[in-house]
């Protein structure tokens, strides 16, 4: 089986981006068609800023989409994102879960 993921936006560092990473934080979205484009706007111009520019921890983010109108595997989400982050323990850190406990709808 193979998935064909394009990248979206050239992906989005920081002025931390050179910092050593030992983590990747993978996330499979699937996003209803009627709020598609709302959510792939908010992604990309907030959320993933915010963490990579606001988060302790957290040194890059790529972006994906499958590349094909048909998903290759029944079900299987649409979007992917790549973070680098320096440690595993990043996800556990204040900043994080204070983040995760306040979000925006």
């Amino acid at each position: 089986m193979e998935i064909i993921l394009a990248r979206i936006n050239g992906g989005y560092g920081s002025i931390h981006s050179t910092m050593k990473t030992n983590t990747i934080l993978i996330v499979w979205t699937d996003i209803p068609p009627e709020v598609e484009a709302d959510f792939n706007d908010w992604y990309s111009r907030e959320h993933l800023p915010d963490r990579i520019g606001h988060m302790p921890g957290f040194a890059r983010g790529r972006r994906y989409v499958a590349d094909s109108a048909e998903p290759v595997v029944a079900g299987a989400p649409k979007y992917l994102t790549l973070y680098d982050l320096t440690e595993a323990g990043v996800m556990l850190s204040p900043a994080h879960v204070a983040l995760r406990r306040h979000r925006k709808p």
